[in-house]
């Protein structure tokens, strides 16, 4: 009998142990894991922020130059305008913005807008 009772102490040192390990990988996990999580977490959530950055910076340089070729069209207009002999005569003549349909030389304002824009 006593070799029965050293196979059963042997095999419950062994169950011993391995419940043992078992209990310390677990534990080990639950503490790895969550610190694993959150730098990951942290890791990840700054590299989305950045790559948003960097996507409204494109967008923003994107819409600065398309505002900037839209309005240089307009200043090209009015600069050329401005150096019109025709141009110049008109707003001599007109007093006040009032009378401007009654000024002559209207006509020739809006043929020459047409023509410029």
């Amino acid at each position: 009998m006593e070799q029965g009772d050293e196979n059963t102490n042997s095999y419950k040192k062994r169950q011993s142990i391995r419940s043992k390990m078992i209990i310390s990988i677990v534990i080990s996990m639950m503490i790895v894991m969550p610190i694993i999580g959150g730098v990951f977490n942290v890791v990840v959530s700054k590299n989305f922020r950045d790559m948003q950055e960097q996507i409204l910076q494109k967008e923003t340089l994107n819409l600065s130059g398309k505002s900037e070729q839209f309005f240089n069209k307009y200043i090209d207009i009015m600069e050329q305008a401005a150096k019109d002999k025709t141009v110049k005569d008109f707003i001599l003549r007109t007093e006040s913005r009032n009378d401007m349909n009654t000024v002559e030389g209207i006509g020739e304002i809006f043929g020459l807008m047409k023509d410029i824009g």
